[in-house]
């Protein structure tokens, strides 16, 4: 959680690293909202597999596809503030603050799903 501010105190170590001068220009100039992207990427199937291998020409046992469902969120912080405009344009929800949409993607989403797949593996199933 907050990944935004997380990459701006990497960012300001590595500027001032390399330049006082440019830390300040990166504190001055740039921006890091927080996102949340959420994106449904299934487990690969023996047919997906086979149109990988069908479509590259070669095996990737790696294969992932995602299924149509996708939920971006930013933070309403930006450089620019017609950035905004632009990603809410694009399907992005640009929100004040982030954390809600996060916890409810970790608390119900994933901790559903992660309890699901605990009790089924105790069930001893696949």
């Amino acid at each position: 959680m907050g990944n935004g501010r997380q990459l701006q105190a990497l960012c300001q170590v590595a500027a001032q690293q390399h330049s006082p001068s440019l830390a300040e220009w990166v504190a001055s100039h740039c921006a890091f909202p927080n996102s949340m992207v959420d994106r449904i990427v299934p487990a690969a199937t023996p047919q997906r597999l086979a149109a990988t291998r069908a479509a590259l020409g070669v095996a990737d046992e790696a294969t992932l596809a995602t299924e149509t469902f996708q939920e971006w969120v930013i933070e309403r912080r930006f450089a620019n503030p017609g950035d905004a405009d632009a990603l809410s344009a694009a399907g992005v929800t640009v929100v004040d603050d982030v954390a809600p949409f996060e916890d409810v993607k970790l608390r119900l989403l994933n901790g559903s799903h992660t309890a699901m797949a605990c009790m089924g593996a105790v069930a001893g199933w696949p």
